[in-house]
């Protein structure tokens, strides 16, 4: 994580990493070639398995402008004991309209992040 904070940082690429179980799910933002150079070292990473592109494309803005990678742990969390806590995804209008108005990469997450 410490090498990819470096590294990201250097080449302006941004993102989210969430764990769960024996997966990951990644967002990368950033230049174009500058990703798809990143994306190209991940799938040469021994380390890694079954990596595919779920969703790919521009953006109108960065998500996690602030974040050189982020990186949440989900294994074994009660996160209904975590601040900000929600249970925005119960079947209400309410609901509807704020997943809804998520960008694709922060839907992605939310549902890889509610996943068992």
């Amino acid at each position: 994580l410490e090498q990819a904070h470096r590294h990201n940082e250097a080449a302006g690429i941004t993102g989210l990493l969430l764990h769960r179980d024996d997966s990951f799910f990644q967002i990368l933002e950033g230049d174009r070639e500058v990703v798809l150079d990143l994306y190209e070292r991940i799938v040469a990473d021994d380390r890694h398995e079954r990596v595919e592109i779920v969703a790919e494309g521009p953006i109108d803005h960065r998500e996690f402008k602030d974040w050189q990678m982020a990186f949440i742990e989900l294994d074994d969390q009660d996160l209904s004991a975590m601040p900000g806590f929600s249970e925005i995804l119960k079947n209400t209008p309410e609901a509807r309209e704020f997943l809804q108005s998520l960008s694709r990469s922060k839907k992605l997450a939310l549902l890889f992040s509610v996943l068992d």
